[in-house]
């Protein structure tokens, strides 16, 4: 499936991020995890802001009354998220059920990039397309899921998200798996 094992790092920071007072993810086993869906944030994003832009995402989806849950959400949707300079962080375990794609959410882990990637946004950008080639080689050897089960939240909803940008190059990236990224 991959051509080459990328060196993996990230930042776990699943335990700073603020979170609801009250509401808790439901857990799985994470042989459930089958597939994995990629978000994008849907905001202009930038270099050298990412823990910001998670910690206000974290703030938005444990808030009443945003998009996802009247009653807010037990923390960030996503666990993992890659900032625009390539970062990747870890926001939360695997076990827990998050809610970024809906009758998805006990199969599927996701992953958001920041960022903006439709028309009059941002492309994603080479470092962020790296690191998240670096991260579905990871997440396929350690939870066994296939390239091929590697979606974009719209395959699953009426949605722009991820972005017209960040799904070609998923659907390009599915479709011809041997692909490097510097092809794209």
């Amino acid at each position: 499936m991959f051509l080459f094992k990328p060196k993996f790092k990230f930042k776990d920071i699943k335990d700073i991020l603020p979170v609801h007072k009250t509401r808790k993810w439901k857990r799985r086993k994470r042989n459930n995890i089958l597939e994995i869906i990629i978000h994008h944030s849907a905001a202009i994003s930038k270099k050298g802001k990412g823990l910001e832009e998670i910690e206000n995402i974290a703030i938005y989806h444990k808030s009443l009354g945003n998009h996802i849950s009247k009653r807010g959400c037990p923390g960030i949707c996503y666990p993992w998220v890659i900032d625009r300079d390539g970062v990747i962080y870890k926001t939360s375990d695997h076990e827990n059920i998050t809610w970024h794609c809906k009758r998805h959410n006990l199969r599927g882990l996701g992953i958001c990039l920041l960022g903006k990637f439709t028309k009059g946004g941002q492309k994603p950008t080479l470092d962020q397309l790296r690191s998240l080639e670096k991260l579905l080689f990871y997440l396929s050897s350690t939870l066994k899921v296939s390239i091929h089960h590697v979606y974009c939240h719209r395959d699953f909803k009426n949605t722009i998200c991820p972005g017209d940008l960040l799904y070609y190059y998923v659907c390009l990236r599915k479709a011809y798996p041997k692909i490097f990224i510097k092809d794209f």
